[in-house]
């Protein structure tokens, strides 16, 4: 008990380092002598380097409010670039001190001119764009350009890329630019610190699934995990505010973003489907099928409206990837599939964010924000967390268990051999021994009838000795197939207990070998409990197989037990014997048992 709460303490501890940080960053403040340029202010479709001009006629130009998304008030254009046009009068700005406007973020390429002349820009425009989602705008004006006590003209050029787009996170503030500079430089080291705490932990995840991988645990959920994660830690960093700081984003890595982000939720869905044992419908192929498609589109993607619309379709697929993973957990829960409830959880916690994240971006449900990012984008990092403590627990379970199974496995080893030799020694031993009598009497007297109880007697050794050797390696399972093999041990182990079998097994092809001897073994256990324990009167054994998968059942009508408290409590070794050798085929467990009645079930790859 002590040990799992030290295990569960870690996870936890880690999650409250990381909210401690992340409450220490500090709360940005406006600055209060800066003069707000917020409000409605006018805005254009297209692209006409002649509108940066201040004689040019902007009349009948469509007004928007200053922070907002222009999705939020219905502005689309169609080639995804807009320009603003703000008015301010020169008298409003006094002193002689360098002055400065600050936009916040904008979404997601950007070039500001005052008064017809270019002051700056972050990103880069065009077919070759270079987004910068997370940069806090701030461009000096130089004094020589200002007309005091005329009306002056900051014309802002925008590229939209993403679904959210145009100046929608803070009032555009014209003041003094060191100050200005102090309130930038608060905001990005704050996403900066973020972007650092969430760097360094996906990177130690890597590192620890790269280690167990190197120790020789070679568990396919695991690799699938870690890629995942790999994935992610690659496509936050390049798409993080230090890696466009560094100047190493270029324009061939930000399509590499797109499709990075485009294959996460498709390695999610592997990485769940084998954790918990579920098997590849049609339907995860399709999906899977998709995403690869999406990512390569993006990677060829050119125009800015293209990758807009491939977001929505992006979207889509992850509403039904959240759909399909909710569905999984579920399954996996009822069946008692290992650490469950933790999966279950976790994929409640991605399916509230996903929903939440894209009525976000669709301008639904307002957004809200952490330094710099949507909410919904750090359940990704929570997720991670979620799954790692769940796998954490599963590794640290299954080495308990293998220690603990090793025991098992001696103490029946010694319980086996203690059987085989009680029943050598009372039963074929006696045989044996009263033949050897038999015979003595018949080389002494020389009576026929001896002679043929001699040979009853050694034709009864006989069959008890071909009865255990067929316990111990039944040779008929080699010859005949699973199907026919379970058939002829049910019809002798109704013979010989009187408890009615009924057997349903009709395969069209055999499995492995491997696989045969596994789910006849599992047969064997479970009849042997449902007639010992149970006192079961009727036993129907299922064989099913299906595409790619084999499925075993066996049903019993006797008393019930509760396989939670025997596993907990380290009990039932013929349970654990038969859980062990479903793992071994790479397959699922499942017990299910009320107060009349037990189902035991198993899934295994048929190849």
């Amino acid at each position: 008990m002590g040990e799992t709460r030290r295990r569960i303490r870690h996870p936890i501890f880690l999650l409250a380092l990381v909210v401690l940080s992340l409450s220490q960053l500090g709360v940005c403040e406006e600055n209060d002598r800066a003069f707000d340029l917020s409000g409605l202010h006018k805005i254009s479709a297209g692209d006409d380097p002649a509108w940066a001009s201040p004689e040019y006629d902007d009349t009948g130009w469509k007004r928007i409010r200053i922070p907002a998304s222009w999705q939020s008030q219905g502005f689309k254009p169609e080639n995804s670039t807009g320009w603003y046009r703000i008015h301010f009068e020169g008298r409003e700005i006094a002193g002689t001190r360098p002055l400065g406007v600050y936009f916040g973020r904008i979404g997601d390429v950007d070039e500001v001119f005052l008064n017809g002349h270019k002051i700056g820009g972050e990103g880069v425009m065009g077919d070759r764009r270079v987004e910068a989602p997370f940069v806090q705008r701030l461009y000096r004006i130089p004094r020589s350009l200002l007309l005091p006590g005329e009306d002056n003209l900051l014309a802002v050029r925008v590229m939209n890329t993403y679904v959210t787009g145009g100046i929608f996170e803070n009032p555009v503030l014209l003041g003094d630019y060191s100050d200005l500079l102090v309130l930038k430089t608060k905001r990005e080291n704050a996403m900066t610190r973020v972007d650092v705490i969430l760097l360094v932990s996906l990177s130690i995840f890597v590192l620890f699934f790269l280690l167990i991988h190197l120790s020789g645990v070679r568990d396919r959920e695991y690799v699938a995990f870690a890629v995942f994660v790999l994935l992610y830690t690659v496509e936050y960093l390049l798409d993080s505010l230090v890696f466009y700081q560094s100047g190493l984003k270029t324009h061939t890595l930000q399509k590499l973003v797109a499709s990075l982000m485009t294959l996460l939720p498709a390695s999610f869905l592997i990485f769940l489907s084998l954790a918990v044992k579920q098997r590849t419908t049609r339907l995860l192929k399709g999906i899977l099928l998709s995403y690869g498609v999406l990512a390569v589109a993006f990677l060829f993607s050119v125009d800015p409206g293209t990758h807009i619309l491939m977001s929505y379709v992006w979207m889509a697929l992850s509403l039904a990837s959240a759909w399909l993973a909710l569905r999984y957990s579920v399954n996996a829960y009822r069946r008692n599939v290992q650490q469950s409830a933790v999966f279950l959880v976790a994929i409640g916690v991605v399916c509230l964010g996903t929903v939440n994240w894209i009525l976000e971006l669709l301008t639904i449900l307002p957004a809200r924000e952490i330094y710099g990012r949507s909410v919904s984008e750090y359940i990704i990092p929570v997720t991670i967390l979620c799954f790692v403590y769940a796998i954490d627990l599963r590794f640290s379970e299954s080495l308990e268990s293998i220690k603990a199974f090793s025991e098992k496995i001696l103490i029946a080893h010694e319980d086996e051999r203690k059987r085989l030799a009680r029943d050598l020694h009372d039963g074929l031993g006696q045989s044996l021994l009263t033949t050897k009598f038999n015979l003595e009497r018949m080389n002494q007297e020389r009576q026929d009838g001896v002679v043929r109880s001699a040979v009853e007697e050694l034709s009864g050794n006989i069959d008890e000795l071909r009865e255990i050797s067929a316990g111990l390696r039944p040779p008929f399972l080699e010859e005949m197939g699973l199907p026919a093999a379970l058939k002829m041990y049910c019809n002798r182990v109704a013979k010989k207990t009187g408890v009615e079998i009924e057997v349903k097994a009709d395969l069209a092809s055999r499995p492995r070998s491997l696989i045969e001897e596994n789910l006849f073994r599992i047969v064997q256990e479970s009849i042997s409990n449902a007639s010992k324990h149970a006192s079961a009167t009727h036993i129907t054994v299922r064989l099913e197989g299906a595409r790619d998968r084999l499925a075993m059942q066996v049903e019993d009508n006797g008393q019930g037990f509760n396989y939670g408290k025997i596993r907990s409590e380290g009990l039932g070794i013929g349970l654990s014997t038969m859980s062990e050798r479903a793992s071994l085929m790479g397959g699922s467990f499942s017990v299910r048992s009320g107060r009349q009645g037990t189902t035991i079930r198993v899934e295994v790859p048929f190849a």
